[in-house]
């Protein structure tokens, strides 16, 4: 399941990530997306991964390709896991990708706002 909340105020859109997540959840995810896109052009995104236990029938290499299309209408994106593995992963490759990312435990879902909003 993917929970998605817009602040189109601040170009953000959240996607909140638990249990299984279907195609149908990525379906949500992109016309949401396109949407906050065709405002804004340049949007910021917070991913926040909670209890996810996998994904159930869905279409993964479309949609891998489909999300890297949005890639250059995003300034930041910002993680919440709490996977150590996961924070470390996206910190290291920020260099590497036209987004600025960062990567935040999970008890720091407000720094990972504030930091979307403000680059702080």
């Amino acid at each position: 399941m993917i929970d998605i909340q817009v602040d189109a105020d601040n170009r953000v859109i959240e996607f909140h990530i638990s249990g299984k997540v279907s195609q149908e959840d990525y379906e949500q995810v992109y016309a949401a997306t396109e949407e906050l896109i065709a405002k804004h052009d340049k949007i910021r995104m917070l991913k926040h991964v909670g209890d996810f236990e996998g994904l159930s029938e869905t279409k993964m290499l479309e949609n891998m390709k489909r999300g890297f299309s949005y890639f250059h209408n995003i300034e930041r994106a910002a993680l919440v896991t709490d996977k150590d593995w996961a924070v470390w992963l996206t910190n290291a490759l920020d260099p590497f990708f036209p987004m600025k990312m960062k990567a935040f435990d999970e008890n720091e879902l407000e720094a990972a706002r504030v930091w979307l909003k403000t680059g702080d």
